[in-house]
């Protein structure tokens, strides 16, 4: 039976070029694409007893998907995302004239207020605050809550849905 070394010789000079192929059609760098490529197989290699226990195309999705998984990594952290998904309302409120007259018109702190007493956890309470007091991405918000960005962004999508539930139902009151 060969040993490690060799079948991952053979799996890196399989695949190693297609994969390279695939971050540079996704618009990576060639040396970016390189180092992803070798970050794929560093992660198979860390568990070997589960990667090769794949089927050989099981293996070959394995890697293209860690591959992509790796991009979406690299991507989240040198651009980090904003809480809003609204450009327009990002726009607006990065002028602190725009947001002072946005807030002392109306009844927004009313509504904040209610948003707020209307969450059912102290962690979406948290959360709420974090984004809603200061313009923290997702990178500043997975530190501050001790999970990865990937499920920041779960937890804010969830929060979103949440808060869309409570924000119609104030406004059809």
């Amino acid at each position: 039976m060969p040993d490690l070394d060799s079948i991952f010789t053979e799996l890196f000079e399989t695949y190693h070029r297609s994969l390279i192929n695939f971050c540079i059609s996704q618009g990576v760098r060639a040396d970016n694409a390189e180092d992803i490529t070798s970050e794929a197989f560093a992660r198979a290699l860390a568990k070997p007893d589960q990667f090769l226990a794949l089927e050989p195309k099981q293996q070959r999705a394995w890697l293209y998907s860690a591959v992509a998984y790796i991009m979406k990594e690299n991507n989240a952290k040198t651009h980090p995302v904003t809480f809003s998904e609204i450009e327009n309302i990002e726009n607006y409120i990065t002028d602190n004239d725009d947001l002072q007259h946005f807030i002392s018109e109306g009844d927004f702190d009313e509504y904040a207020k209610q948003v707020y007493d209307e969450l059912s956890t102290d962690n979406d309470r948290e959360l709420f605050k974090s984004i809603f007091d200061q313009k923290i991405d997702y990178e500043v918000l997975s530190k501050k809550f001790n999970v990865t960005p990937g499920n920041t962004r779960v937890m804010v999508s969830r929060l979103r849905k949440k808060l869309r539930v409570i924000v119609n139902k104030l406004l059809n009151n």
